[in-house]
């Protein structure tokens, strides 16, 4: 939360005239209920999330040409996961948001 990445994405997807995709649409109930408890996602949790992210990636790609997606796939793992479920070449931006940044969004 904070680092940017639903701004990015919106911006750079209206620059390319792109489907933009939010991220955390795409977690499961359970998932979500954990989070507003303040429990962290395991990554079992993950998995199942990544995979419906990365099918609406490649789906929206196929059908658009390009898709944007803002999300934390943080782990090497987790964009191999969503390389994988898309089926498309994928990109990758890392967010680099200072910490106190951050926090000072958040407010």
């Amino acid at each position: 939360s904070g680092s940017g990445k639903t701004t990015l994405s919106t911006r750079i997807g209206a620059a390319l005239d792109a489907v933009v995709l939010e991220g955390d649409a795409f977690h499961a109930a359970a998932s979500v209920a954990k989070m507003r408890a303040g429990q962290p996602l395991t990554d079992a949790d993950r998995w199942p999330w990544l995979d419906r992210l990365g099918a609406a990636i490649g789906e929206a790609a196929l059908h658009n040409r390009v898709a944007v997606a803002a999300c934390s796939a943080l782990k090497r793992s987790y964009r191999a996961r969503l390389v994988a479920a898309s089926g498309v070449p994928l990109s990758f931006v890392l967010l680099d948001t200072d910490a106190d940044e951050i926090a000072r969004r958040l407010k």
